[in-house]
């Protein structure tokens, strides 16, 4: 009996997220990894909790890509400071993880409309309909 070679592994290409903002952040982008080890991401999320600078040095590490959040002067600041976490006020980076999270659980939208709470639609049924017969044993 001959061993099958293992086929050599294939290496996922970069799937890249740009989360943008509205409001006071308007106009910022960042792009994001998408393909990230579920240890890193598990690990970035249970940081949140419990020590916020540690969970932003690994986003940063692992996650983030590119960004485009301006210094006072309009520059792009670095990606990274000397810590390793994002120069940016603590307001913005609390916004970007949990985007991040849900980019990657790919958390789809809202229903168009509203459930109907049990309530038959009034919409006529998509194929035609036709009582069923009594069998002959009833």
């Amino acid at each position: 009996m001959s061993k099958r070679p293992l086929k050599e592994p294939r290496i996922a290409p970069s799937n890249i997220v740009e989360l943008a903002f509205h409001g006071e952040w308007e106009g910022i982008f960042v792009k994001c990894e998408m393909h990230v080890d579920l240890d890193v991401m598990f690990d970035i999320q249970e940081l949140l909790s419990e020590d916020f600078g540690e969970a932003m040095k690994l986003f940063t590490a692992h996650v983030l890509v590119e960004w485009n959040y301006p210094d006072s002067k309009g520059n792009v600041k670095p990606l990274a400071g000397r810590n390793g976490i994002m120069p940016v006020p603590l307001a913005f980076a609390k916004l970007l993880i949990p985007e991040w999270i849900k980019a990657v659980a790919n958390v789809p939208d809202p229903l168009f409309e509203p459930s109907t709470n049990g309530v038959q639609s009034e919409t006529e049924p998509s194929a035609a309909m036709e009582p069923l017969l009594a069998s002959p044993g009833s």
